[in-house]
């Protein structure tokens, strides 16, 4: 229980810090390398994250929900760069075709 009181507030700021656009990617890192070390960290020793210490459902869903949101945020931005190179390249190609 303890726990869950502890990590599930914590992860759901985090969650909106990550949302509103507040975290920024060294910031991102480091709550990556909190959820699993050993994939993300750099250090000769990784230490246990917290995916791979037994931790709770509720704590385990929140974790889900921020990585979900990550993931929201990353395609968001990979089509925020496909529509701003259409628009340039359109604005381009229109403007060849009036020469």
């Amino acid at each position: 229980q303890a726990m869950i009181d502890f990590f599930v507030p914590l992860l759901k700021v985090l969650d909106h810090l990550l949302v509103i656009g507040l975290l920024n990617a060294d910031e991102l890192h480091r709550v990556l390398i909190a959820f699993d070390s050993v994939a993300f960290s750099t250090e000769a020793e990784p230490w246990s994250g917290l995916i791979s210490v037994g931790t709770q459902e509720l704590v385990k869903l929140e974790v889900a929900r921020l990585l979900q949101h990550l993931c929201d945020c990353q395609l968001r931005r990979k089509i925020e760069r496909i529509v701003a190179f259409a628009r340039s390249f359109v604005k381009d190609v229109q403007k060849c075709q009036e020469e």
